[in-house]
């Protein structure tokens, strides 16, 4: 059975027409929708199918909300998404949504995104000069982000003597080995990726020398 989507998007600052795809084998195209980006605090938008036959919409995260029901033919739906603004203790930052739509039979399940403001993350190194003897050391850390983000942030080094720079449990330090040398130097870069895909990074030179602190 062949399927078309179309979908149209009816908000007050927004207006959208996305064309949609066919499909007439059992198996999902995986194919995007389309794009909707809306503002931190919580709210909802219309989406307004335009197909032939019985389909339904989901979504795979708890802050998006679709109706479970299924639906016939053409008809519109309300789609709620939960406050993404930031608490005290729990910075929040840009989120990524979906909207799964399919057709009953399987024919088609495409995905509608839903990009949710939130605030923007902040990292803060200063340079540093460590011992020639090396060993453990760490440097100061400035930033917003908790240990929630910890799966989105690297720490890497240009300097192979600098070694396994991580961030510190307490999420004020950067914690590594220095190798033993001196009159030498080294970039140390923390990067932080949010779910739209946006780097926020910043580095700072590490300076190993006689007498170094």
């Amino acid at each position: 059975m062949k399927k078309n989507f179309s979908i149209f998007f009816m908000a007050t600052w927004l207006a959208l027409c996305l064309a949609g795809c066919s499909q007439e084998v059992l198996v999902t195209q995986g194919k995007s929708l389309g794009t909707v980006e809306v503002y931190p605090a919580a709210g909802d938008f219309s989406v307004f199918i335009d197909t032939d036959g019985v389909w339904s919409a989901s979504s795979p995260e708890t802050w998006v909300h679709v109706p479970a029901d299924l639906f016939k033919d053409a008809g519109a739906i309300i789609v709620g998404y939960d406050s993404n603004e930031s608490v005290v203790g729990a910075p929040r930052f840009n989120r990524l949504g979906h909207v799964i739509v399919r057709t009953y039979d399987g024919a088609t399940a495409d995905t509608l995104y839903i990009r949710q403001q939130g605030i923007e993350a902040f990292i803060s190194l200063e340079d540093a000069t460590v011992p020639a003897s090396g060993g453990s050391c760490y440097i100061p850390l400035r930033t917003n982000l908790t240990g929630a983000q910890r799966g989105s942030i690297s720490c890497s080094s240009d300097a192979g003597w600098i070694v396994s720079p991580e961030i510190g449990a307490d999420f004020r330090s950067i914690l590594f080995t220095a190798e033993s040398g001196s009159s030498r130097e080294g970039m140390l870069t923390v990067s932080f990726t949010d779910e739209w895909g946006l780097v926020t990074s910043a580095g700072c030179k590490i300076s190993q020398r006689e007498g170094g602190q």
